[in-house]
């Protein structure tokens, strides 16, 4: 495969057959057990065609509704349990508190997005279920022994790994899962279950504020941690209607007739139909998976320390106030921003690349704000900015790619999208620690969105093509056939 066959052609797609174009192109290549297997166990007709409806398909909606909703308003609401943090874990002469705090959640924000492309592959190859309990298990107890925790360092551990990576493996299952119930209605679905993030993020911090002033950050966690076991029940919800083989694979890992070195050289050889390095050969996709993380490194940094922010300049107003507005707006944002960009003669870039323009401008003007008011506006723009950057990470990645390397597109650019998420709100505690203010750390978060967006102009032109969300290409990782031979 040549540069040039790895961007697909402009026209190769018809936007009027969206749904059934990408549906069909994902069941072609989806190595499922043989149609002879399904009719001895009279499962045909699940093969053929998802029930779209019905008890069954609903409560498995619901289940992911309510996975996207407990996990998504957790790491939007961190901003809220990190200043009970800093009073909890406060220590004499302690100068770099800020810094060291925002370790716990970044590192759970970045599991939960490095490990969506793992979690794909695990979940491809050893069942939804399996991996989605082992996940909710791993969340739900990482965020009860936080609770316990009197040492600020091992929450790195629970609160930040163990929930992080646990939350990973459950929210890829969710999205996986709703491949099997639904064709028609994926993308109906697909935005349900997106709103879950959106809904459970406006309400959540009127339960949090209370509860920690009435029984502090340790059991504010012990109630969080109840969110999360209902995540165990949503696992068990979730029956696949139809597996995969994996006969290469099986054959490089039990075959008694190659060597050591032979089994290593197949597993490797079949990892890389997975990691699709192809894809780096198209320009655009290039440029745009790069210029994510670039935007990205000051993206957190208002969304955690915003709260913290407001109980040092306005002490008599309620910062938890902001997040529910951000989570407002971008439920709001998911869903115009994402009928815009159906549109014809939109340009999908040009809007995700003005979402980072305001974000960044906005995040500038953060300490200009004089009074409350004003940092809800400046809440309210970020909700939508943030909206509009979501729902198009999929339909880009569809535009650049076409159908067969959407899913692997979107796991890398996540996987990327994890470093800077990593460092980015640790960088504002920093700054903090050593200014006693963060003027200076909303003035550099600003700066890196500003330049993401401005290198988004270095993309070559194309045309949109059929809209899939993230959601859609998350399902795609998982149903992509990783089976055939070499």
């Amino acid at each position: 495969m040549n540069g040039d066959e790895s961007c697909p052609h402009p026209g190769s797609i018809d936007r009027n057959n969206e749904k059934d174009t990408f549906i069909e192109h994902e069941k072609a290549e989806v190595d499922f057990v043989s149609r002879e297997d399904l009719r001895a166990n009279n499962k045909t007709d699940d093969f053929e065609q998802a029930p779209d409806g019905g008890a069954r398909a609903w409560l498995v909606c619901l289940a992911s509704f309510w996975t996207n909703g407990a996990i998504f308003s957790v790491l939007n609401t961190f901003s809220v349990l990190y200043v009970q943090i800093m009073k909890d874990f406060k220590e004499d002469n302690d100068s770099d508190l800020a810094f060291r705090a925002t370790w716990v959640g970044s590192l759970q924000i970045s599991m939960t997005f490095f490990m969506a492309p793992i979690a794909s592959i695990l979940v491809d190859r050893f069942g939804i279920r399996p991996i989605s309990f082992i996940g909710a298990i791993l969340a739900t107890s990482g965020m009860l022994l936080s609770s316990f925790m009197t040492k600020l360092g091992l929450l790195y551990l629970t609160y930040g790994l163990m929930t992080g990576i646990g939350s990973s493996l459950v929210y890829t299952s969710s999205l996986v899962i709703l491949g099997h119930y639904f064709k028609k209605y994926l993308g109906v679905v697909n935005g349900i279950v997106a709103c879950g993030s959106a809904i459970f993020t406006i309400i959540l911090p009127f339960i949090v504020s209370p509860l920690l002033k009435n029984i502090g950050l340790k059991g504010t966690l012990r109630v969080l941690t109840v969110q999360f076991g209902i995540l165990v029940f949503c696992s068990v919800i979730w029956k696949p209607r139809f597996q995969q083989k994996h006969t290469e694979l099986d054959t490089y890992l039990h075959s008694s007739s190659t060597s050591v070195r032979e089994r290593v050289g197949g597993c490797l050889k079949f990892v890389r139909k997975f990691l699709n390095i192809d894809i780096w050969k198209c320009k655009g996709y290039l440029v745009w998976a790069l210029s994510i993380p670039v935007a990205f490194v000051g993206y957190f940094i208002p969304l955690v320390h915003l709260v913290k922010h407001t109980s040092d300049v306005f002490p008599d107003n309620n910062g938890s106030l902001l997040v529910t507005c951000l989570g407002i707006t971008s439920g709001v944002g998911r869903l115009l921003f994402g009928k815009l960009a159906d549109m014809n003669g939109v340009n999908r870039v040009r809007m995700q690349q003005i979402s980072f323009f305001v974000f960044g401008i906005v995040t500038i003007a953060i300490p200009f704000a004089r009074v409350f008011w004003q940092l809800i506006i400046i809440s309210l723009i970020m909700g939508l900015c943030d909206g509009c950057f979501v729902c198009l990470i999929g339909p880009i990645a569809f535009d650049l790619l076409g159908p067969s390397g959407a899913a692997q597109g979107v796991g890398f650019v996540l996987g990327l999208m994890s470093l800077p998420l990593t460092a980015g709100a640790p960088l504002g505690g920093f700054l903090y620690d050593y200014l006693k203010s963060y003027d200076v750390a909303f003035w550099s978060a600003g700066i890196p969105p500003l330049l993401g967006a401005l290198l988004l102009f270095l993309m070559p032109k194309y045309e949109s093509q059929t809209s899939k969300t993230l959601a859609e290409s998350i399902v795609a990782m998982s149903v992509h056939d990783l089976s055939k031979p070499g």
